[in-house]
């Protein structure tokens, strides 16, 4: 049987930790933390019906999306799982950025995607917003309760990947 997971070891702070240990440069890392939580939000979908638990169900897809990346990074190397990310969704970011395709709901996407619009080189800027988020993330340090860690995480991306 699988070991449920604890809430310590399931938030920004413990997934990203592993991330970096699994990631030789600082740069790839900050893309692979950016792509990560792209594809993640790209591919999530909800029924559930208030704002709180929509954006704590967006986290959860996030943390998913880290946990896989993590396994295949000790599988393969980082590189090859940024890679890989990057060519899966760039269509499907493309025709988001080109405005191709919609967003409907105001969700963490869409406020991501809204700031990388006006960036000429949206690449660099997921790098740096990466790094931004794992160096936020360490300076808070390991959070508890439930509620309080999905509601911190959840800020903590949607301030960083806003500005």
């Amino acid at each position: 049987m699988a070991r449920k997971k604890t809430e310590k070891e399931r938030q920004l702070y413990t997934l990203i930790e592993a991330l970096d240990a699994q990631t030789d440069d600082k740069g790839e890392l900050g893309s692979l933390i950016s792509y990560v939580i792209l594809t993640s939000l790209i591919d999530f979908e909800t029924n559930t019906g208030s704002e709180e638990e929509r954006r704590f169900e967006e986290i959860k897809a996030i943390y998913t999306g880290l946990e896989k990346a993590i396994e295949r990074s000790r599988e393969e190397d980082s590189y090859s799982v940024l890679c890989e990310l990057t060519t899966q969704k760039a269509k499907e970011l493309k025709q988001i950025l080109d405005k191709e395709r919609k967003i409907e709901n105001e969700t963490l996407l869409k406020l991501i995607i809204n700031s990388l619009t006006h960036q000429k080189n949206y690449e660099d800027t997921l790098k740096r917003k990466g790094l931004r988020l794992r160096d936020n993330v360490y300076d808070t340090g390991i959070l508890y309760g439930r509620r309080n860690i999905l509601r911190k995480n959840y800020e903590a991306i949607r301030d960083i990947f806003q500005s």
